[in-house]
């Protein structure tokens, strides 16, 4: 570790004091935990790389491409969208936009079964 020199207030000395015995620990421990904390702030994604590792390899889609070809994967999908769109403008279909259809299902509520009297 590297030594430093730190100038606190003294209102921050006492309370870091107090919270140091509190929890057992060492005035610099503390202050390193505050120095972790700062970073973690700045660079979220070491949060979310942890998370994305620890998920990693646990569900499969059957394609073993995709880190390569995602680009592909995602235009596909779009292009889907669009011609299915046009398609049914085409037949005279009602031709609503995704985020429009997104809603109205989001909305949808199932009936009720039939009760069996």
């Amino acid at each position: 570790m590297i030594r430093m020199i730190i100038q606190l207030r003294p209102d921050q000395q006492t309370r870091l004091r107090a919270i140091a015995r509190k929890e057992n620990r060492s005035m610099a421990e503390l202050v390193r935990r505050g120095v972790d904390s700062i970073i973690e702030q700045e660079d979220p994604s070491g949060e979310r790389k942890r998370r994305a590792l620890a998920i990693s390899g646990m569900f499969s889609g059957g394609t073993t491409d995709m880190s390569i070809n995602h680009d592909k994967y995602a235009w596909d999908e779009e292009l889907e969208s669009i011609r299915a769109y046009d398609q049914a403008k085409e037949f005279g279909d009602e031709a609503i936009p995704f985020d429009q259809a997104v809603k109205e299902i989001e909305g949808w509520e199932a009936p009720c079964p039939p009760s069996e009297d």
